[in-house]
């Protein structure tokens, strides 16, 4: 039986910064996620771990069976009984599938058209409508100056773009499961890095 869908739609209000773990030249550290084509996009991995991590504090901070949540970092027996939490319902543990399987989150066909267009005014650069460089220094917390010698050099990408990912259902959903999940999609405000400088400030919904 195929599995439902359900769709994420997330709107930046932000420049916001999702790494690659590799530096451009040209002066660029720290590049953004970009796929096959050279576009943007928000990895499903990702989204399902912000999505847990915020179902699972709105979890404990809840009455009744919400906040019986295992602890997965320190119980090794989490969620092996034929009972397993809400949160291993929703996203899975070790011992437990679960019912959400996450895909990237990607621009709209039109937009996709747009930006490949574009790609031929900057071939090997970076298209300022899509991007920018920031630069930023490390700062020492304990003595609040910046360090030296770790000036360096981070893409964001435009709030101008929205991204769609497809969430698959693989099992039906209870309404506790359900009910969580939209609570904790309506609560995310942050996807990315850097957020306490300022990045990644989004709204997620579902349709």
């Amino acid at each position: 039986m195929p599995a439902h869908e359900r769709h994420l739609q997330i709107t930046f209000s932000t420049p916001f910064r999702v790494g690659s773990g590799l530096g451009r030249g040209l002066g660029v550290d720290h590049t953004a996620v970009r796929d096959a084509d050279g576009l943007p996009y928000i990895p499903g991995s990702m989204l399902k771990g912000r999505l847990r991590s915020m179902c699972k504090r709105l979890a404990l901070s809840l009455p009744g069976d919400f906040g019986k949540v295992c602890q997965t970092a320190t119980d090794t027996e989490s969620c092996k009984s034929p009972h397993p939490c809400v949160i291993c319902r929703l996203f899975g543990s070790r011992f437990w599938p679960g019912a959400l399987r996450f895909g990237d989150g990607r621009l709209d066909d039109t937009k996709r058209t747009e930006l490949l267009l574009r790609q031929c005014l900057y071939p090997g650069g970076i298209d300022p409508k899509v991007a920018q460089a920031r630069t930023q220094v490390r700062l020492n917390r304990r003595r609040g100056v910046a360090e030296a010698k770790l000036l360096f050099c981070g893409e964001t990408i435009s709030p101008e773009y929205s991204f769609t990912a497809t969430v698959f259902l693989v099992k039906p959903l209870d309404k506790q499961a359900e009910q969580l999940f939209t609570w904790g999609v309506q609560l995310l405000t942050h996807l990315g890095a850097n957020k306490s400088r300022g990045l990644g400030r989004c709204s997620l919904s579902l349709t």
